[in-house]
């Protein structure tokens, strides 16, 4: 993690980054995947080693979606990849975690 970079997210799923302490933000919204867009952003984790990796956990049950919502960035945020791959199709996510161990 690094000084000054933070994540924020809202529960009707919008998602900014900044990268200066809160300076100004970047608005990511646009760039969630399509299952997660509008949806709670319940959770987001900045990786251990880059600060260009996080993780989030979205719910959108309150859409009738309770598919597990993960999802992983490795450049800041433009792209995401779904990580929720093997876990129960009708059970949705809180929290997300990095082991720093095992990134």
């Amino acid at each position: 993690m690094k000084q000054g970079v933070l994540w924020a997210g809202t529960d009707d799923g919008k998602l900014w980054i900044t990268r200066d302490g809160g300076g100004s933000w970047t608005d990511l919204s646009a760039s969630l995947p399509p299952a997660a867009r509008g949806q709670w952003i319940a959770r987001i984790e900045p990786g251990h080693g880059s600060v260009d990796v996080a993780y989030l956990a979205v719910e959108a049950y309150r859409s009738g979606n309770y598919a597990p919502l993960l999802y992983r960035t490795e450049n800041g945020g433009r792209t995401w990849t779904a990580i929720a791959s093997n876990l129960p199709a009708g059970d949705p996510v809180h929290v997300v975690r990095e082991d720093a161990r095992n990134v």
